[in-house]
């Protein structure tokens, strides 16, 4: 059963190390829109991040990644970004320069990824792949398939991703409403002018999840105004989420999940007060 959590001391425990490595328990750290110049938002820096299991990245972690070398060099100093556990869903912002190869270099694999960990897949989503690039966009898309049909033994399938594509999936508001970009229009694969997310992905997600297997998406386009974070849950059971910072906003939130042999429980989390708690910490 799904479990909601907003528990602060649990994230303090967690990062001043009172939890042991081998505890069954493990905890992923999901981020978006942490931009900051050339570099990421600094508090992350400043909440053992590294002691998370997971970290997942919602893109648009820096504003211009692909453009120098020394900028992946920095976010790989925070991140191992070779990690499978680093899951790193690219934005317009970290792509948009081109040489994802340097990025590739980086995490070791494709700008798109599946692994099987902790009972759960994790599949990272680059939504930045467009129709002229067919091939990979293919690639990618077998790759969802793939996942969705073999999918057994996990108890859980995370998709991480940047722009929030589920457009016209029932039960959900209108993406316009929720993510700063509307592609309401995303294409998953050059089969023909309707293989949007809703008529070719997410059918298999009904698959998976019918199957007995819990789904979750999740999308970083956020931050901003209204647009902070998104919880919903699809009239098929399929939950979709998100969140994003602003630019050092005092409501700025991350999203926290920790998976308990199996089971899933996940609550959103003001960053500055995940900050100030692990310099408490850190005085004690």
């Amino acid at each position: 059963m799904m479990k909601q959590f907003s528990s602060l001391l649990l994230f303090m425990l967690f990062s001043s190390g009172v939890f042991a490595q081998d505890d069954v328990v493990q905890h992923y750290l999901f981020v978006g829109h942490t931009y900051d110049g050339y570099t990421y938002d600094h508090r992350l820096s400043q909440i053992n991040i590294k002691n998370y299991d997971g970290i997942f990245l919602g893109g648009d972690i820096l504003s211009e990644a692909s453009l120098d070398r020394n900028f992946l060099a920095n976010l790989n100093s925070l991140v191992d970004l070779s990690n499978p556990m680093t899951l790193w869903a690219l934005g317009n912002h970290d792509s948009r320069n081109g040489n994802w190869d340097w990025i590739s270099q980086y995490t070791k694999r494709k700008t798109y990824s599946a692994h099987y960990e902790d009972n759960s897949v994790f599949i990272a989503l680059n939504t930045n792949i467009v129709p002229y690039d067919c091939e990979e966009m293919e690639d990618q898309f077998s790759m969802i398939q793939n996942v969705c049909d073999s999918i057994e033994t996990a108890q859980n399938l995370f998709i991480v991703m940047h722009h929030v594509i589920w457009a016209h999936v029932p039960g959900l508001k209108p993406t316009w409403q929720v993510g700063h970009v509307n592609p309401q229009y995303w294409m998953a694969n050059c089969d023909s002018a309707n293989a949007h997310f809703y008529n070719v992905v997410y059918p298999l997600l009904v698959e998976v999840k019918n199957r007995g297997i819990q789904v979750f998406c999740i999308a970083g386009d956020m931050g901003s105004g209204d647009k902070k974070k998104d919880n919903e849950l699809s009239t098929d059971s399929i939950h979709f989420m998100g969140c994003g910072l602003y630019h050092y906003s005092p409501n700025d939130e991350v999203l926290i999940f920790d998976n308990d042999q199996g089971e899933i429980s996940y609550g959103f989390h003001n960053l500055d007060s995940l900050v100030i708690a692990n310099k408490e910490i850190n005085v004690q």
